[in-house]
């Protein structure tokens, strides 16, 4: 079929009168006919006086090959079971392949009657327009991983689904929410383009936090870090899901003389010796773009591993950083301070009713809330 036979169909189809007599069908004793006024309520809809039925008229003339194979009335055969036009017509309205065909049909016309406006141009727009709602809805997304990193609550819930009766997490909840006030964002999470891209999975949320997290809060860090040139390594080692870590941090003054203390990292141990802890503290720095000759402070706590002269972790460090002098971590003493003085019966009865106090308002506001 050329493109003028396509275009003559899809203006000029044949459209009937207000009097035109539609062939009538007998169901449960009423008479049924096709209805004049479904070509309004459907623009798509023409009959045909051929077959006495109803077409789409952009799904017969625009819909794929691969598709059309599968696909019965409306676009292979005549619509002519009225009874059903509640059922079948708004079903239709709703398929992808006829949303498609409607799309090309519109571009098709247009290019018929503006030759200077290209298919290929709409189709750019068209992609652009995909483009600008893929960035708005993982900007969107990515707002809602980094409300909960600041709120300090957890993404996932009991339940990994949108229309769970469960407990979904924050982060599934915050975007239902979102969605609520935004259409592209409920068109996204009620009818995603492509199934298997609706950047709502866990392993989306990972990858969205590692970005935030080193491409961007680390980088902002580090390069505040370098501006300040010399800067002092606070380092802890802890195990988590049955794996040694060691929690970097540092210390340095900003560009507004203030003494900041800043976290930069986990990194896994394989071994917990000095040797071990010390190299990844080096190479952690080196991935991160810290020079550690400019080095000038280490923060450990007392235990020989860390604080050892000779083969401690700040021994190893002095041999690359000569002025990276070391100093026992504040916190770890005031630790060691309260765990010897509650050997005093007074010190350790303080601390019990201390802890019950802390322990009962924290219990009374969960039951508030």
């Amino acid at each position: 079929m050329s493109d003028g036979q396509k275009y003559h169909l899809l203006k000029k189809h044949f459209k009937p009168h207000e009097q035109h007599i539609f062939p009538v069908q007998q169901h449960k004793g009423k008479k049924r006919s096709f209805q004049i006024k479904w070509l309004t309520e459907f623009q798509w809809l023409v009959f045909s006086p051929k077959t006495q039925g109803g077409f789409c008229i952009a799904c017969a003339l625009f819909a794929k090959e691969e598709e059309r194979k599968h696909l019965g009335q409306l676009v292979n055969k005549p619509f002519v079971n009225w009874k059903k036009k509640n059922e079948i017509l708004p079903q239709h309205n709703e398929k992808l392949y006829h949303c498609k065909a409607v799309d090309l049909a519109k571009m098709f016309a247009t290019g018929i009657e503006n030759p200077t406006v290209r298919i290929t141009a709409i189709g750019n727009q068209m992609k652009l327009q995909n483009i600008e709602e893929n960035r708005h809805i993982l900007h969107t997304v990515a707002e809602s991983v980094l409300y909960c990193g600041r709120q300090c609550i957890a993404l996932r819930g009991n339940q990994e689904t949108l229309n769970t009766t469960g407990n979904p997490g924050n982060f599934l909840s915050l975007m239902k929410l979102v969605g609520n006030h935004d259409p592209i964002v409920k068109q996204h999470l009620e009818k995603p383009k492509f199934k298997n891209a609706t950047y709502l999975s866990a392993q989306t949320q990972n990858e969205m936090i590692d970005i935030i997290g080193n491409q961007m809060i680390q980088k902002s860090l580090v390069e505040e870090i370098q501006e300040a040139k010399y800067f002092t390594i606070l380092a802890d080692e802890a195990a988590s899901h049955n794996q040694e870590q060691i929690a970097l941090c540092i210390r340095f003054v900003d560009k507004n003389q203030d003494i900041r203390e800043e976290f930069i990292k986990f990194e896994a141990l394989e071994r917990t010796t000095a040797h071990h802890i010390a190299s990844s503290i080096k190479n952690s720095l080196q991935q991160i773009g810290l020079d550690i000759s400019l080095c000038r402070g280490q923060g450990y706590d007392g235990c020989t591993t860390m604080a050892g002269e000779k083969v401690g972790v700040q021994g190893i460090i002095k041999q690359v950083a000569p002025l990276a002098f070391y100093t026992h971590c504040a916190g770890h003493k005031i630790n060691l301070v309260i765990a010897h003085s509650c050997g005093i019966t007074g010190v350790s009865n303080m601390m019990d009713k201390l802890k019950t106090v802390c322990f009962s308002k924290i219990a009374q506001r969960e039951m508030a809330f």
